[in-house]
């Protein structure tokens, strides 16, 4: 549904009633502490937006390096156009 520099978001139909989802390759990112700070500001970000389930997140190389704010923002956008199009149709 979203795809941006850094992520892409995917949603899962089939998947709906199970948690979020969020793959972080060990290639782009070889330390547990960085992959899992990523990990955590995606759950963050989803949990403001009351959202959870049936999501999956793919970080790509740059997450950490554009910082929580600029993150928070594209995908708030890419969620908020998802949830439009869902309600609207």
């Amino acid at each position: 549904i979203f795809q941006s520099d850094v992520a892409s978001i995917f949603f899962d139909v089939d998947s709906q009633n199970s948690k979020l989802k969020i793959i972080v390759k060990k290639k782009d990112y070889s330390l547990a502490v960085e992959r899992n700070k990523i990990k955590r500001w995606v759950r963050e970000i989803f949990r403001k937006k009351s959202l959870n389930q049936g999501f999956v997140v793919a970080i790509k190389r740059g997450f950490l390096e554009k910082g929580f704010r600029n993150n928070y923002d594209a995908l708030n956008l890419g969620l908020e156009n998802f949830i439009n199009k869902r309600q609207d149709g």
